[in-house]
């Protein structure tokens, strides 16, 4: 559902959605990652970006595992 209304809206999708969410969706064409959550962040969402990488989790623990080569 939500992939759908990204087809149709793109980010504009994100003003029609209701309740808690975290998302990550790669565009291909653009080659753009979008990472959303709702507003008062029930789903929070927690990255890390460097030169190279990019990480994204829900919860803090799945960036803290990361290995220390590619923090």
């Amino acid at each position: 559902l939500l992939f759908r209304g990204w087809l149709r809206w793109e980010e504009g999708v994100l003003d029609r959605l209701l309740g808690d969410f975290a998302f990550a969706l790669w565009d291909a064409r653009t080659r753009k990652l979008t990472l959303a959550c709702d507003p008062v962040s029930q789903r929070p969402l927690y990255y890390h970006r460097s030169p190279h990488f990019a990480a994204f989790a829900t919860m803090p623990q799945g960036l803290q595992a990361l290995a220390p080569g590619l923090r």
